[in-house]
């Protein structure tokens, strides 16, 4: 792990990744080996040492976000074992990541919260884990490009903020056209998370 300096992107290094159904969203429950569990956990420390937990942690891949959010998934599962809330948000607009935990619940989320104004409480789903809740994609974008630079985008973000002791949302690091997401600038830190060659 090394830190990159001003930009604030942190590199995680390598950990053998789970690499579940490509085509299955996520569980927060994803089964992850010991050595992985281990890793977050002293990623999670050494983001702590940075200068605190960052209440907004935009966890990206330069793919389609899978190793982001295994690795939102754990690092969730890491605070929640230091007894730390912990808040995963999907924003995977065109291959959503994370399942709903509990099939029946609405399907507001992310999308909602920008475009129609829906309440953090509409869309925040809770887990069986207590300490970690999450929040779906909801509604496609009408274009997924340029989602983060809606003009609610900034007021949702601080919102999200004030809901848990560390947010994790996972997105693309660059959209179609190969620009870097407006996360970078939004978020307080940002996470690399890519798969070893």
């Amino acid at each position: 792990m090394n830190d990159a300096g001003p930009t604030s992107v942190v590199d995680l290094g390598g950990v053998v990744l789970p690499q579940p159904d490509p085509d299955a969203r996520l569980d927060v429950e994803l089964k992850l080996s010991g050595e992985a569990t281990r890793f977050f956990a002293d990623a999670l420390d050494h983001l702590d040492k940075l200068g605190g937990l960052p209440r907004l942690l935009f966890v990206a891949s330069p793919g389609a976000g899978r190793e982001a959010a295994v690795s939102a998934i754990a690092l969730a599962r890491a605070a929640a074992a230091r007894g730390v809330e912990a808040l995963l948000v999907d924003a995977c607009f065109d291959s959503p990541c994370l399942a709903k935990p509990f099939p029946y619940q609405p399907d507001e989320g992310l999308c909602d919260m920008v475009y129609w104004g829906s309440s953090l409480h509409a869309t925040l789903r809770k887990t069986r884990e207590e300490s970690i809740q999450l929040v779906n994609v909801g509604s496609p974008p009408p274009d997924a490009s340029r989602f983060f630079e809606e003009k609610e985008i900034d007021s949702v973000l601080n919102t999200l903020r004030e809901q848990a002791a560390i947010v994790l949302l996972i997105a693309p690091l660059f959209n179609d056209e190969g620009v870097v997401s407006p996360l970078v600038r939004k978020a307080d830190r940002v996470l690399v998370a890519r798969r070893e060659e």
